[in-house]
């Protein structure tokens, strides 16, 4: 439902703006997840929003922000109590946040407060009131936090026919909302920094994995959801690589709680165990080694454990132009470690790697006469052609 600036509460309709907006604004902002997030009301500094509804349990979300804005801060409250005591948007650039949270009415009303903190102006884009509704389960193939965007998919589809064959379809609507959160999240993940995901979407890989973000912290706000764990296996991974990139990107980083409660569940799940920072057992035989010194022993295996990681990279991971996944200009950071197994072992499938991520960027875009397009800092226009450099030397 629409909601403008000059719809005011009244009886008869049961809803609308006791402390109405000084505004509005409508963008055609399209790096967005959903066409809600495009348009909203502003306030000087407090709005208040009235919807008579019966008494019960329902999932509530607000979705703050306001687009071409500085740094806004504001509490929101629903019938007196305090729903988010401080959110700030942007969020590093993305122009909303969204915070859902289940509220129990009782006075067959919902008057939501929204004040400024600090002074200021403040933005809405959403207010959405959904009735706590049964949740169907998904019998998964196994217990596993993994993603599994097919059993995922899979149900999308049953969800949809429910609805369009039922006579009160309103739990699998709000079922199938909280769903295509999930698979948007998994696919801004899945991304990562490729190449295509960057066009596709028009943000890039930070952009996604806030608005990711976004969307799972909205699932994972309800332990019943079938999805529940998944989301938050995923959302812990975004909070953990975001950190680890730059402490100030994610400085609210939870990825060791959400590891924690993951763990207690799935105990013998390894890569949870890698990311709590426990050691994984990774056997090594190095075949007849009689009359090596123990230097030269320690050396092979270092050297084959290297290229293993190495060949997965470029055997299952890499694509055609080179890619790795992480966008050129951050892929050749990998290569740094590459050299002993292409200058001293000869590795011929490390040197493949190695040329097709060179020669995938001397064929881009990116370059023009052998030098990075972009105007940047020292180290960051030098890395694409130093590659090319490095490999022809």
């Amino acid at each position: 439902m629409r909601v403008g600036p000059t719809d005011v509460y009244g009886a008869e309709k049961g809803y609308g703006w006791v402390v109405a907006p000084t505004g509005s604004f409508d963008s055609m902002y399209s790096k967005l997840s959903d066409s809600l997030f495009r348009d909203g009301v502003t306030g000087s500094d407090s709005m208040v929003f009235r919807a008579d509804i019966p008494n019960g349990n329902y999932w509530i979300t607000v979705v703050t922000g306001q687009h071409k804005a500085d740094q806004l801060q504001l509490q929101v409250k629903i019938n007196g109590h305090v729903f988010i005591d401080t959110v700030s948007t942007p969020w590093f650039r993305l122009p909303f946040r969204s915070t859902r949270k289940k509220v129990a009415i009782t006075d067959d009303k919902a008057i939501i407060s929204m004040v400024a903190i600090g002074g200021g102006p403040i933005g809405i884009m959403s207010i959405e009131i959904r009735p706590e509704t049964p949740i169907q389960e998904i019998a998964f193939p196994e217990k596993s936090p993994e993603q599994d965007t097919a059993v995922a998919v899979q149900f999308e589809h049953q969800l949809v026919q429910v609805i369009g064959n039922s006579s009160n379809p309103e739990a699998a609507i709000n079922q199938l909302h909280s769903l295509r959160q999930y698979l948007q999240a998994c696919r801004y993940y899945n991304g990562g920094g490729w190449g295509w995901a960057t066009r596709k979407t028009g943000m890039n890989q930070i952009q996604r994995m806030y608005t990711a973000a976004n969307l799972l912290e909205q699932v994972v706000a309800d332990p019943a959801d079938p999805f529940y764990y998944k989301a938050l296996y995923l959302l812990g991974r975004i909070h953990y690589w975001l950190y680890q990139e730059d402490e100030q990107l994610y400085p609210d980083s939870k990825a060791a709680i959400y590891f924690k409660e993951l763990a207690s569940i799935f105990p013998k799940h390894e890569v949870l165990q890698m990311y709590l920072g426990n050691q994984v057992p990774d056997s090594f035989t190095p075949g007849d080694t009689t009359g090596a010194p123990r230097w030269a022993v320690l050396q092979y295996e270092a050297m084959s454990r290297m290229q293993k990681l190495i060949h997965w990279w470029v055997q299952q991971r890499q694509a055609a132009n080179g890619e790795l996944g992480g966008k050129f200009g951050d892929d050749v950071e990998m290569l740094r470690w590459w050299l002993p197994a292409v200058v001293g072992a000869d590795d011929s499938i490390a040197r493949k790697g190695y040329t097709r991520l060179a020669d995938g960027i001397w064929n881009s875009d990116l370059l023009y006469r052998g030098y990075s397009k972009g105007v940047d800092d020292v180290e960051h226009s030098a890395e694409l052609s130093g590659i090319r450099i490095r490999v022809c030397s």
